[in-house]
């Protein structure tokens, strides 16, 4: 047994797991989904040391983990969805290599505390969620760890002020250290050299980081002479959505940044956020997103004269449904936008604390 890598127990009566587990000390994967009698995990999980994935998904009774669970570092996902968790041990942090962490529809969690750098959430439905700690120091230390990143609080009512402030506060932070890196081209599709950012949370406001805001469904902008120079790596994009009508259906808000020009319209770029409306009516939510090039990559659309001259823009934002059906994506509206032009100089002085608002 010392040599198992994998155990499967999905769908048993087991109520509780043996100390002996511990024991099984090459153990990788640990897959207790749909164990609706589990109750109780013994704190000798912590020395599976090899262990990557761990898997309670509708575990209705699991409501904690020991907190001593996460002295192992190789950890990679942590499946908690459709559990009973009440709360996620403050031990996760250190768990460096965490990358995703999925508490969907957990109704009893009110609290995640600090993150890893790496680490992705999903954390939809959690009806009952008032605190996210900020993973800031955690996001500072990672500042040369370029990874595609996301933070979904979709639903999540009673989320309190604060922890609104520190998801957003991460995705400035996040978004600004793409600037330092060097563009991953291997691994990232060519049109992203650097990885993609989504954030989204209950809120009725585009973050104050953001130079351009506007409400409607557009922004206009004042092009300054040397606006597309040397450093520009791209953009932040924002927009505050609402439903009208609760469905679940998959959809997009597509932002076209337009370029004025001697009395014509270029467009320079089309992006995207890309999600799924599981929100009840009438909630707010922030959408913050990334729109990342090389700038000669994106000057081949047109010709030089309209990036070096022209001085008016404008960023029209759109939802879509996937299935393009009228009717669903009407029912999503956008109340207000915003979006902040990206340079290297300004997430130079950002990484090294001269935090600009």
């Amino acid at each position: 047994m010392e040599h198992l890598v994998s155990l499967r127990l999905e769908h048993t009566a087991v109520e509780m797991l043996p100390s002996s587990i511990g024991n099984l000390n090459r153990l990788q994967d640990l897959n207790l989904r749909s164990c609706k009698q589990l109750k109780d995990v013994p704190t000798s999980i912590s020395s599976l040391t090899n262990l990557k994935r761990l898997d309670f998904i509708g575990c209705w009774r699991l409501e904690k983990l020991p907190s001593r669970s996460f002295g192992f570092r190789s950890l990679e996902e942590l499946e908690l969805s459709f559990s009973g968790i009440l709360e996620i041990p403050a031990s996760i942090k250190q768990a460096s290599r965490l990358s995703m962490l999925d508490v969907r529809c957990c109704r009893q969690l009110q609290s995640i505390p600090e993150l890893p750098v790496l680490c992705n959430v999903k954390a939809e439905d959690c009806t009952s969620l008032k605190i996210v700690s900020s993973s800031r120091t955690a996001l500072t230390q990672g500042w040369d760890k370029p990874n595609y990143f996301f933070r979904v609080f979709t639903n999540c009512p009673k989320l309190d002020n604060n922890s609104r402030s520190n998801i957003m506060d991460e995705a400035q932070i996040t978004i600004m250290r793409m600037a330092t890196v060097a563009p991953l081209k291997d691994y990232f599709l060519p049109h992203h050299p650097w990885p993609q950012i989504n954030i989204v949370c209950r809120g009725k406001e585009i973050p104050n980081w953001f130079s351009y805001q506007n409400e409607g469904s557009s922004v206009d902008i004042e092009l300054c002479p040397d606006w597309f120079r040397t450093g520009l790596f791209g953009f932040a994009l924002s927009v505050v959505s609402w439903v009208s009508e609760a469905q679940y259906f998959f959809w997009s808000v597509r932002a076209n940044f337009i370029v004025k020009f001697m009395g014509e319209s270029h467009e320079l770029f089309t992006s995207e956020y890309i999600g799924h409306i599981n929100f009840n009516n009438g909630q707010h939510h922030v959408l913050v997103w990334n729109e990342a090039f090389r700038s000669e990559e994106v000057v081949k659309n047109c010709s030089p004269d309209v990036y070096k001259l022209a001085k008016e823009a404008s960023v029209v934002f759109c939802p879509v449904a996937f299935d393009e059906r009228p009717a669903c994506a009407s029912r999503l509206k956008v109340e207000s936008c915003g979006l902040c032009p990206l340079y290297a100089e300004d997430a130079e002085k950002f990484k090294f604390g001269h935090v600009f608002k």
